[in-house]
């Protein structure tokens, strides 16, 4: 490893507050704050908002973590409408414009082009034709 290019990789312990959870790891992070494990050592702290002993994933239950008051947002609509459902009439949308005479006749003279059918057609420059599409096939008895 090239010298002084790292960063240090020093132990630091992961704490989630929400869940009075923590554990001491590896890692490279930065932080300035400090505190004083189980083995009497102190570590630099990085706090998580959620770990695997607050994810409702690997819980099993259903823990109300609100941010930025989404669930009190979502009550006080709620409130508005007293608990009953709200029946949404139907957006109505426009027909598309009608095209001009002009251009329904360009449209209609305007050749197409059709996709060439993979091993139809004219034989590639620089390929020789296929031997059993040249010769036709002898019949069988002659």
């Amino acid at each position: 490893m090239k010298a002084g290019i790292h960063p240090e990789y020093r132990p630091v312990v992961f704490q989630d507050p929400s869940a009075n959870f923590a554990f001491l790891t590896r890692s490279t992070i930065q932080t300035e704050k400090t505190i004083k494990w189980e083995d009497g050592n102190e570590y630099p702290l990085v706090t998580l908002e959620i770990s695997s002993a607050s994810h409702p994933f690997y819980t099993g239950t259903q823990k109300l973590i609100d941010t930025a008051g989404r669930v009190e947002r979502f009550e006080k609509r709620f409130a508005k409408t007293s608990g009953k459902t709200v029946e949404r009439k139907p957006k109505k949308t426009q027909a598309a414009p009608k095209m001009s005479a002009a251009v329904k006749k360009v449209l209609r003279n305007t050749p197409t082009v059709a996709a060439p059918v993979k091993g139809k057609g004219a034989p590639k420059a620089g390929r020789k034709p296929d031997a059993k599409a040249a010769k036709p096939e002898a019949k069988a008895g002659k």
